[in-house]
Parts: structure tokens; sequence; C-alpha cells
């Protein structure tokens, strides 16, 4: 496991006081949270843990959105790109063959 930061060890400190304590868990009590059971303290860890899980994965699915917004931008630029390289391209073809023509034509 890795050190504790400071400010791990500032909530620790914190909750070494047990009036400290009282008054967290009256304060969840009094806010609704089944302060009877001793699994209580588990419970809301698990809940804790499951949100931030469902936190983590929705940075990833962001992420990803992000992602294919960029992958699609620079695609759409890529098409565009090749398109007007194309559209160059059949241009100066077709002014070479013009020029080709009128030179013969010259003659």
């Amino acid at each position: 496991m890795a050190n504790p930061t400071s400010r791990t060890l500032e909530r620790v400190n914190y909750l070494r006081d047990p009036a400290t304590v009282d008054a967290l868990l009256d304060a969840f009590q009094s806010a609704g949270m089944p302060m009877g059971s001793d699994r209580w303290a588990e419970h809301c860890l698990a809940l804790l843990k499951q949100y931030s899980e469902e936190a983590r994965a929705l940075g990833r699915v962001m992420q990803c959105l992000d992602n294919a917004r960029t992958e699609r931008a620079s695609g759409c630029a890529r098409l565009w790109l090749e398109h007007r390289r194309k559209m160059t391209r059949e241009y100066q073809e077709e002014s070479a063959r013009r020029e080709a023509g009128d030179a013969e034509g010259s003659e």
C-alpha cells in the first residue's frame, strides 16, 4: 500500500476524537442513514466504492467519446484534403489536355 498523504493523515487525526465521531454519526442519523445496523459503515463504504467505480467508468466513456470526436474530425479533414487533391489533379490533367489540344490546333 502507498504511503498516506498529508490529507489522509489529517482525516485520520480528525476522526480520532470521539466527540467528532459522535457528532458525525448523529448528523448521519439525522439525515436518515441507517444507524441501527453494525453493517452500516460497510454498507456506506460499499456504496461509495460503487459510485467511485461508476464515476471512473463514466470518465472512461467520456474520454472514448472525446477520442471518437477527435478521430471523426481528423478523418473528415483527411477526406476533405484528399477530395481537394483529387479535384486539383483532375483540373491539372484537364488543363494539360486543353493546352495539348490548343498546341496541336495552332500547328
